[in-house]
């Protein structure tokens, strides 16, 4: 095989979807992809169904990945689980423990067991974090919690592999029109479609962004060729400028 391989998680969102469609169709890589969900129509050569809350099943899939490929040029970590309670409300058991072992867990188990796969390509990984890993809102603590997380795996990772010319960044998405974002305006309670106006406003740039924009970041963060080979242990905030204003400085 001489088409690049890339292994790439949650492809089934909006997100993933869409960076399924820009590793494919405009450079040819060779989709291997990751979801709990039954495959439809994405753009994959390979699909594997996995519940990421579930080790067993991780280690299924990877020894597998790397059964059939020698190396792996990407690892794309996209998919994720967000639950919207209060602090109050949360379920610290149930909830807490599978939120961070998808959200986290297995994020670090892949990548860990894929390490050779991407030391023979000194390939690279992109993580996808989110902006609440900086600035955050009520009733999402549990999912700014694992995205914090990611920061620093993010950091620890680029620093151990350097040497392996293995690099890792991170993306942190804003509002990006997703059904992940849906459900969450939906949850509200109020029409959906006002919300997600409001929301829009409130950005300097004066609307939400796009999935296809998402993977452009990721495509720029993981191929060395056409992106940045001399960036890693960063994670870049995408969020329309959201992030920029002090709140006190919001007037509309």
């Amino acid at each position: 095989m001489t088409k690049k391989i890339v292994v790439i998680t949650g492809i089934c969102g909006g997100i993933g979807t869409e960076t399924c469609k820009k590793f494919t169709s405009e450079y040819g890589y060779h989709i291997i992809g990751i979801d709990r969900k039954e495959i439809s129509t994405i753009y994959t050569d390979e699909y594997y169904r996995v519940n990421l809350s579930s080790a067993k099943e991780i280690n299924q899939c990877c020894m597998k990945i790397k059964e059939n490929h020698q190396k792996i040029d990407a690892l794309i970590h996209i998919a994720a689980f967000q639950d919207c309670h209060s602090i109050i409300e949360s379920d610290t058991e149930e909830t807490w423990n599978y939120l961070f072992n998808v959200n986290v867990k297995s994020i670090y188990s892949i990548t860990q067991q894929l390490f050779p796969s991407l030391q023979l390509a000194k390939g690279s990984v992109v993580i996808v974090s989110s902006v609440h890993a900086y600035t955050s809102s009520k009733d999402i603590s549990l999912y700014a919690i694992s995205k914090s997380a990611l920061s620093g795996l993010v950091r620890n990772f680029a620093i151990e592999w350097a040497h392996h010319q293995i690099r890792v960044n991170g993306v942190a998405p804003g509002a990006i029109d997703t059904p992940m974002l849906t459900a969450g305006l939906s949850r509200r309670g109020d029409d959906p479609d006002i919300v997600r106006q409001q929301l829009a406003d409130r950005h300097p740039i004066k609307r939400i962004g796009k999935p296809d924009e998402i993977a452009n970041l990721i495509f720029f963060l993981s191929d060395k060729k056409t992106g940045c080979g001399f960036l890693t242990g960063q994670t870049i905030v995408c969020d329309g400028g959201a992030s920029i204003y002090l709140s006190t400085e919001i007037t509309n």
